[in-house]
C-alpha cells in the first residue's frame, strides 16, 4: 500500500463519518423539533382548558 491509498482510505472513511454525522444530527433534530411541537400543543391545551374549568368552578 503506498501513500496514495491509505489518503484515499482516509478520505473515504472522513467522509462517510460525515454523512453519518449529518444524518445523525438531522434525526436529532426532527426528534427535537417534534417533541418541542408535542409540549406546545399539549401545554396550550392543558392552559387553556384549566382556564375554562377554574372559571366555570370558581364562578
Amino acid at each position: 500500500m503506498d501513500d496514495a491509498e491509505i489518503v484515499l482510505g482516509i478520505d473515504k472513511v472522513n467522509a462517510d463519518h460525515d454523512q453519518r454525522l449529518h444524518l445523525a444530527i438531522q434525526d436529532l433534530r426532527l426528534s427535537v423539533g417534534v417533541l418541542e411541537m408535542s409540549l406546545l400543543i399539549s401545554g396550550t391545551l392543558v392552559w387553556g382548558f384549566g382556564d375554562l374549568i377554574a372559571h366555570g368552578i370558581f364562578q
